[in-house]
């Protein structure tokens, strides 16, 4: 147990002091309220580490106790996440690569924590059969990217009654493209894996969808007056995001 600790110690320091020369070892150790000799030893391997000091080095770190311990690969203290890590066998920063980019300005969870295990898992399995796990995270980066995208394309658009007809069309036009072109994820891996679309991608969706139907409301608006109601409800929408 010194070992793995000592090993923990070596690597939470070096990420700390992340260039910082002025962040030292015995600066930590100060911060923590570790006499430096004290801590060095358990960086040393030569001593075993009390309780109340793997308290202090966890709160520092802000690492959990069981990460010092090397019985989990996540360092959160979400014991949620540290399960969905310990199950799944990955680190804290691929799982939260499979969760966190299915959100957009922190809106649209798609599913809770503790239904996200199952799905996760169900998710990697079907990447791996497909040979496609190790394009994850940049088709991901990729989807964010081009959503963002087209979102600012469909913002230039200036939808107005004077050019009611080209413009509707323009922006229909680029609805239609965000999921039925080839770039990003949403469209390459829901050909493979439909489930993307319905969970993760959900919220990304629900704004197209929003989108479209605004811009149908606008077609199909009675009068002039309903036809201007209907594009500035449109135009505000849009802005908000």
């Amino acid at each position: 147990m010194k070992e793995i600790i000592a090993t923990m110690l070596k690597s939470l320091c070096e990420e700390k002091n992340n260039g910082n020369a002025e962040l030292t070892i015995p600066k930590q150790a100060e911060q923590m309220g570790i006499p430096y000799q004290t801590f060095n030893k358990y960086i040393k391997g030569t001593a075993e580490c009390s309780a109340s000091n793997l308290v202090k080095i966890s709160q520092y770190y802000q690492v959990s106790v069981d990460y010092i311990l090397g019985q989990t690969k996540a360092k959160t203290f979400d014991t949620d996440l540290r399960s969905i890590c310990d199950t799944l066998n990955l680190s804290e920063e691929a799982v939260k690569q499979l969760i966190n980019p299915w959100t957009y300005k922190n809106v649209g969870y798609v599913v809770s924590y503790e239904d996200q295990y199952e799905i996760v898992a169900d998710i990697i399995d079907k990447l791996i059969s497909h040979n496609i796990l190790f394009e994850v995270a940049k088709k991901m980066e990729e989807g964010q990217t081009f959503f963002e995208k087209f979102i600012s394309n469909l913002k230039q658009i200036n939808i107005s009654y004077d050019n009611i007809v080209t413009s509707v069309k323009e922006a229909s036009s680029w609805i239609w493209g965000w999921e039925h072109t080839d770039e990003g994820l949403n469209y390459g891996l829901s050909k493979c894996l439909p489930e993307f679309r319905k969970e993760f991608f959900k919220s990304s969706y629900d704004i197209f969808d929003n989108l479209n139907t605004k811009i149908m409301q606008i077609w199909v608006a009675d009068g002039e007056e309903a036809q201007r109601k209907s594009i500035d409800d449109y135009n505000a929408y849009l802005s908000n995001l």
